[in-house]
């Protein structure tokens, strides 16, 4: 899989069966969600969402939500 962060709360996910998925940060429900049919039809954590979370952890990053809406801490 290839990541393109678009913002800095939207990436686009390029999964090995040649689909490109978006995935962003909801401010009002304060987490990842996904385009793809798994994270749409079931609403659990798919693995283009694992795969961005890793590139957080990896990077040290964090993003929570603060007044304006979101923010990386």
């Amino acid at each position: 899989m290839r990541v393109r962060q678009i913002i800095p709360t939207v990436w686009t996910v390029d999964s090995d069966s040649g689909n490109t998925y978006t995935v962003f940060w909801n401010a009002r429900i304060r987490r990842l969600v996904c385009t793809c049919m798994h994270y749409s039809s079931r609403g659990r954590r798919c693995k283009h969402i694992r795969f961005v979370e890793a590139l957080f952890s990896r990077q040290g990053e964090k993003y929570e939500v603060d007044k304006t809406g979101y923010s990386n801490i």
